[in-house]
């Protein structure tokens, strides 16, 4: 099952700060990931998302589904937090211990 074709990947701190704030919502194909990161916030945001806290592995240690705005949330096991809209969680049918795996789509002439 494909997870997000389109997933967002900031490298600078500020841009891993900001994140979603200002953004448009994310659609069902989108996604951010924040590596290095085992905390995620939704101040100054406008819309719920859903949140998977990844290993080292990428494999889901835990889900946060349909975060509202305005919310702090945590997980220190984490090794990096993959954002997506607001209901995926559970229409995917994502829980613990799913293994992901991130390949880049190549475009052949």
């Amino acid at each position: 099952m494909l997870l997000a074709e389109n997933c967002y990947r900031p490298t600078k701190t500020w841009e891993k700060i900001r994140g979603l704030i200002g953004r448009p919502k994310l659609d069902s194909s989108s996604a951010l990931l924040l590596d290095a990161s085992d905390c995620i916030h939704t101040l100054f945001m406008q819309y719920s998302i859903d949140i998977l806290y990844l290993d080292k592995d990428l494999r889901i240690i835990k889900t946060t589904s349909s975060m509202k705005p305005w919310r702090i949330a945590f997980c220190f096991e984490a090794f990096a937090v993959l954002v997506l809209s607001g209901g995926s969680i559970q229409k995917k049918h994502l829980t613990t211990n799913h293994q992901l795996i991130w390949a880049f789509r190549q475009k052949i002439w």
